[in-house]
């Protein structure tokens, strides 16, 4: 039995693997209750079933088999009821043999069009018939001989596929060879017509002859299109016989119960006529089996998608600028510059800041210069030499055995503008890290600054003296999130996000702003007996919040400055605090977005995947931790290989930091793990030094104190290096 499990098969690629194939903008809905694949012609909904214990060729198979339906047959319940009427037989044994034929005619079709697809047929049809899904005389050639002609016509045309030999009596041939000519669906009314007509015109005796080779028990199975197509109805129930009640599979806000599904066979809402009892046509019996075990690899417990559309808030309702934060009026303690003014720091607090300032714009200053020498490093990569249809003098000389006579110039391609958007996180559990957390804030706004490239930073929290209400909490603050599709309020915000450094402050109020935001910092830890002002505090981790605001923000201040390489860098500790739309799957338009398994960072993943499809962003995250030992602290998400993890841990306990690998990224492009207190330069490496010989300062203090200084500054700019990199 194959053991690649449909954990292994990622979900999302196989909705765009369906929409290429059909060539259309189909919608795909996987549903937990469906026991059938179905494709509703109306609404154009693929269904299809959670599976469990399928490989990738095996459901790309099943998925290419329903487009096909989708392309090539047509709602046309009628016929099967004509086709059932004139022959005096069930309708299901009209079903099963207009499947037959048509699921042959589309199927080569399909491969036609797409001939990658061969391969997963053969593939996925050998898997099949190992595993005995169309019944263990499949495999017998005696067996199979002795089966009635439409199932062998079915195992003809599957596992003949995979090299199975199917023989067929001179009087049948030309059956077989008209199936191989049909190209419409009359075609295969045609076929079935016929098929019926000559299986009817049998002795008794050699139909039941042909019956009891693969007769088994009487009780109610699964057609094969049950797997494939669904119902006639368009509510995607499972074929099991006309009185099968089963609920509809066609579930969530996409599927329309009335309308008809693809191909036109399946339960007969009307009466139909009468089946002339001494006919003893059967249903096929193949088709049957294949239905029976491939409803078993149902995942009857999984979940079915529920959609919603992306959320949206007016970002001007939670985001103050920071025209609203610096108002220039130094008595005013409401204001940031108001409140954290000069003449209310401590002088110890002022030189402390002024020396972090100091030794900031060095650091910001050799970053800057790193990044550009990368910038130009990837323009000359990029080069291209180009003649000018001008002749070079110098070379005119070789112009008996050379081409090469004219002038050549090197053309640069143009630069990219670049964008960088820091968002913060402002809560309680930051309260040791604040400051240096700040700190590196501070830095990255002044090496953006320094590169002439567009930035913002927010913080993003739920303190707000005029209101403190929030979603998380379960009040209602009266801004509300909601349903991009519906136009449905989700829930209340209690999010507020606060600008307090911007590219577009003049170059004297960014700098003082600078120090302000500085001097704030020195306000958090339970060392600090400085106040910091209300709105400041901190508070929650509404991180799912503020993605969604910045989805709705980004695209436009992207466009407004002519960004074409936006970063969005996320300083965080923890996992959100709000889940505004927990909900299984996002559908924006056409592209689908659904929750990952991790409990903890579902939503947020979810959310990320939208951000980054919505702006185009590059997703960044700083994790801080205080744990000293990575191995113990929360949400870290280490490497599931031992030999990546260990070297993860060697390097997070030498150098303060590492990267996190593909399995533990939680939706961000880049994650960077990283002690607390690392910040880009430590300002404070020679406070121990003091300013005097009167210190009683030795040599040997001196040289430590240097070298651990060059360790910190060369631990953090080799993780600054990499940040260049990415943003380069």
């Amino acid at each position: 039995m194959n053991k690649n499990s449909n954990n292994t098969v990622n979900i999302t690629a196989k909705d765009r693997f369906a929409r290429m194939l059909a060539t259309e903008n189909i919608h795909v809905l996987h549903d937990g209750k469906a026991h059938t694949a179905s494709f509703n012609t109306q609404s154009r909904v693929l269904t299809l079933p959670r599976w469990q214990d399928m490989n990738d060729s095996l459901y790309d198979m099943l998925v290419a088999h329903e487009v096909g339906h989708a392309l090539y047959t047509p709602a046309d319940i009628d016929a099967v009821r004509d086709l059932a009427a004139k022959h005096s037989v069930d309708i299901m044994v009209a079903k099963d043999y207009i499947n037959v034929v048509e699921d042959a005619r589309i199927e080569r079709l399909m491969k036609q069009k797409f001939p990658g697809l061969r391969r997963d047929f053969i593939t996925a049809y050998n898997d099949l018939i190992e595993r005995g899904f169309f019944g263990e005389n499949a495999l017998q050639d005696d067996k199979v001989a002795a089966m009635q002609f439409i199932d062998r016509i079915n195992l003809h045309y599957k596992a003949g596929t995979v090299g199975a030999c199917i023989d067929f009596a001179t009087i049948e041939q030309p059956f077989i060879d008209q199936i191989d000519a049909a190209e419409s669906w009359d075609d295969i009314l045609d076929c079935a017509d016929a098929i019926l007509d000559y299986v009817g015109s049998l002795p008794e005796d050699e139909q039941e002859d042909e019956q009891s080779a693969d007769e088994s028990d009487d009780s109610t199975t699964l057609d094969m299109d049950d797997v494939e197509t669904g119902a006639a109805d368009g509510s995607g129930d499972s074929m099991a016989d006309e009185g099968d009640d089963e609920p509809a599979s066609g579930g969530g806000d996409v599927s329309d119960d009335d309308a008809p599904q693809s191909p036109t066979i399946g339960d007969d809402q009307s009466t139909p006529t009468a089946p002339d009892e001494s006919n003893k046509i059967e249903r096929s019996e193949t088709q049957q089996k294949f239905g029976q075990n491939v409803d078993l690899l149902r995942d009857r417990y999984a979940a079915t998608d529920s959609f919603c559309g992306p959320l949206k808030i007016k970002p001007e309702e939670v985001m103050q600028d920071w025209t609203t934060l610096y108002n220039g009026k130094q008595d005013d303690g409401a204001s940031v510059d108001g409140y954290y003014r000069d003449d209310n720091t401590p002088i110890g607090i002022l030189d402390e800041v002024d020396r972090f300032l100091d030794e900031s714009r060095k650091t910001c200053r050799a970053m800057a210069q790193e990044f550009l020498r990368k910038q130009n490093a990837v323009a000359f990569r990029r080069a291209t030499v180009a003649k000018t249809g001008v002749l070079d003098m110098q070379k005119m000389v070789n112009y008996k055995w050379s081409e090469d006579i004219f002038r050549k110039t090197t053309i640069m391609p143009d630069g990219k503008n670049h964008g960088l958007l820091i968002l913060v996180d402002w809560s309680q559990s930051m309260e040791q890290v604040m400051k240096d957390t700040i700190r590196q804030a501070i830095q990255m706004a002044m090496f953006c600054r320094m590169i002439n490239i567009p930035f913002e930073m927010y913080s993003f929290s739920n303190v707000d003296k005029e209101r403190r209400q929030s979603c998380w909490d379960g009040r209602d603050s009266g801004i509300h999130f909601t349903d991009a599709d519906t136009g449905e309020k989700i829930c209340g915000t209690g999010l507020i996000m606060r600008n307090y450094l911007s590219s577009r402050m003049p170059k004297q109020k960014f700098f003082d702003a600078c120090k302000r935001v500085a001097i704030m910092s020195e306000t958090y830890g339970w060392r600090s007996n400085q106040p910091t002002r209300y709105n400041d505090c901190l508070g929650a981790t509404p991180l799912d919040d503020a993605i969604w605001t910045v989805t709705n923000w980004l695209p436009k201040y992207r466009a407004e400055n002519g960004i074409e390489v936006m970063n969005t860098l996320i300083i965080s500790d923890g996992a959100t605090t709000s889940q505004p739309a927990d909900c299984h799957t996002i559908r924006d338009g056409f592209r689908y977005f659904r929750q990952s398994k991790r409990s903890s960072t579902r939503t947020t993943e979810q959310a990320l995947d939208v951000l980054r499809h919505k702006s185009g962003t590059r997703l960044i995250q700083f994790f801080l931790t205080e744990k000293k030992n990575i191995n113990r602290a929360w949400y870290v998400d280490l490497s599931e290989n031992t030999l990546e993890r260990e070297r993860q841990v060697a390097q997070f306990k030498k150098e303060k930091w590492t990267v996190a690998t593909d399995d533990g990224k939680q939706g961000f492009d880049e994650r960077f793990i990283m002690f607390g207190k690392n910040t880009v330069q430590n300002a404070d490496a020679f406070d121990s030094i003091g300013r005097s010989d009167e210190d009683g300062m030795t040599i040997t203090k001196i040289r430590n104190s240097f070298v651990k200084s060059m360790k910190q500054t060369g631990t953090s700019r080799a993780m600054l290096n990499r940040f260049i990199d990415i943003i380069a």
